[in-house]
């Protein structure tokens, strides 16, 4: 992934959730590499970010093609989802969060969720990546429970 233009894009979603008012949550290993590596993975393949509110689906997705991304290609048989596919420098999953009783969800469709977090990681930090503030899941419990408890060990030669 190149570096470059994955922090330009996620800074351009970062400015278009800012300007609704929603906080950007950094996922999966975009959060591992802010937190453990403060920087982005070597070896990974796109940028993954939550925000909370899928009722603003609609104004995110102007937002961000009025800022030259683009749907991913196969995205369209799910026209309401919750995740959203994007592309523009690099590979970008948005998923929009939604509160259930057990924690925050995205949903693929009604019946297939494309990921859950549980109560216990829903404990938010802020942190500083690249020079701007971002907010994350706690780290110990929310990389814990994503990638197991070894999480702040660089495994993989790749990502060093």
């Amino acid at each position: 992934m190149n570096n470059k233009k994955a922090l330009k894009d996620l800074l351009s979603i970062k400015k278009v959730s800012d300007s609704l008012g929603l906080d950007t949550v950094l996922l999966f290993g975009t959060a591992l590499g802010a937190c453990r590596d403060k920087k982005f993975l070597r070896g990974d393949r796109d940028v993954d970010v939550g925000i909370e509110g899928k009722e603003h689906r609609e104004d995110i997705l102007r937002g961000l093609l009025g800022n030259g991304f683009k749907v991913r290609p196969g995205s369209e048989r799910f026209p309401d989802s919750g995740h959203l596919p994007l592309k523009r420098g690099v590979d970008v999953d948005i998923y929009l969060l939604e509160k259930n009783g057990d924690g925050l969800t995205c949903w693929v469709n009604k019946d297939f969720p494309a990921i859950a977090i549980p109560h216990k990681c829903l404990q938010k930090e802020r942190i500083t990546f690249y020079g701007e503030e971002y907010t994350v899941f706690s780290p110990e419990p929310y990389l814990s429970h994503v990638y197991g408890p070894d999480w702040k060990v660089v495994w993989n030669k790749q990502e060093k």
